[in-house]
C-alpha cells in the first residue's frame, strides 16, 4: 500500500498534513508516533476511506478490505459478542456464524460467546474488537492506539495476540501509539512525526528478533538515541 497526502486541512490556512508520503510492504507492522494533534487519528480516517476530503492518493491497497481497530471498543451493547461479530460479516460470507465463533475461540472468548459487553472485562472487550477486526479478513488493519487504555499486563497480553492471528492469516498493519516503547516492540518500522503540519522527520527499521517486550535492553537501546534527538515529539504525547 502506498499513502500520498499532499495536503490535507480543516482550514486552508491551516495544513494538518503536508507531503506526507510512505508504504506499507505485505505482511509489514509500521508504527506512527508523534506529538498530540499532529493527525495521526486523521490519517487512519484517510487510508481507511473515511475521510475523502484531501489532496493526495492512496496507491496499491489490498484486494482484502482494510480493517480499522478505535481506541475504544465502540461494541454494541445490545448484542452478545458473537452477534457483534456476525454483525459485520460480508454479505457474501457462508457462514458467519462458524467464523465468528472461530474467532472468538483464537482470542480466548469461547466461552463468552453468548455475554454482553457490559459484562465483559476491558481487556475482554478489546479482545472481542480485534476478532471483529478479522471478520473482515483485512488486507492492512489499522490500529488507533487500540490497547492505551488497558492495564501493562492486559495490554501485553494484547499485543501478543495481536501477533499470533497475524501468523493465521498474514495482513499487514498500521500501528498508531503514543508509547515509543510500544512501537519499537510491536514494529518492523516506526515514523515518528511532526506536527503543523504533520511530516515524517525520521524513520528507523527494527531488527531486533521476536519476541519482544517493553522492558527488555535491546528494547531501551533502540529507544534512546530517538529519545535524545527527538525529545519534543516522543515525550509526553497522547493522540487526539
Amino acid at each position: 500500500m502506498r499513502i500520498e497526502v499532499k495536503l490535507k486541512a480543516f482550514e486552508a490556512a491551516t495544513p494538518l498534513i503536508a507531503d506526507l508520503n510512505f508504504s506499507v510492504e505485505e505482511g509489514e507492522i509500521v508504527a506512527l508516533i508523534g506529538p498530540s494533534g499532529a493527525g495521526k487519528s486523521t490519517l487512519l480516517n484517510i487510508i481507511a476511506g473515511l475521510d475523502t476530503d484531501y489532496d493526495g492518493n492512496i496507491a496499491n491497497v489490498p484486494e482484502r478490505p482494510v480493517g480499522l481497530m478505535f481506541q475504544e471498543a465502540r461494541l454494541m451493547p445490545w448484542l452478545t459478542a458473537l452477534e457483534n461479530i456476525t454483525l459485520v460479516a460480508p454479505a457474501s460470507h457462508p457462514d458467519p456464524q462458524s467464523e465468528a465463533k472461530k474467532l472468538l475461540s483464537l482470542v480466548g472468548l469461547e466461552k463468552d460467546i453468548n455475554s454482553y459487553p457490559a459484562r465483559l472485562s476491558g481487556g475482554m472487550a478489546k479482545r472481542l474488537a480485534l476478532a471483529r477486526a478479522m471478520m473482515f479478513n483485512p488486507g492492512v488493519l489499522l490500529m488507533d492506539e487500540p490497547f492505551s487504555s488497558l492495564d501493562a499486563p492486559a495490554a501485553e497480553s494484547l499485543r501478543r495476540l495481536l501477533l499470533t492471528l497475524k501468523k493465521e492469516k498474514p495482513f499487514s498493519i498500521i500501528y498508531v501509539t503514543h508509547d515509543l516503547k510500544e512501537a519499537v516492540t510491536i514494529a518492523d518500522r516506526v515514523l515518528i512525526l511532526d506536527a503543523k503540519p504533520m511530516t515524517i522527520v525520521h524513520q528507523e527499521i527494527i531488527s531486533l528478533p521476536r519476541p519482544r517486550f517493553l522492558h527488555d535492553e535491546a528494547v531501551n537501546e533502540v529507544c534512546k538515541p530517538l529519545y535524545n534527538a527527538f525529545p519534543a515529539l516522543l515525550y509526553g504525547d497522547t493522540d487526539r
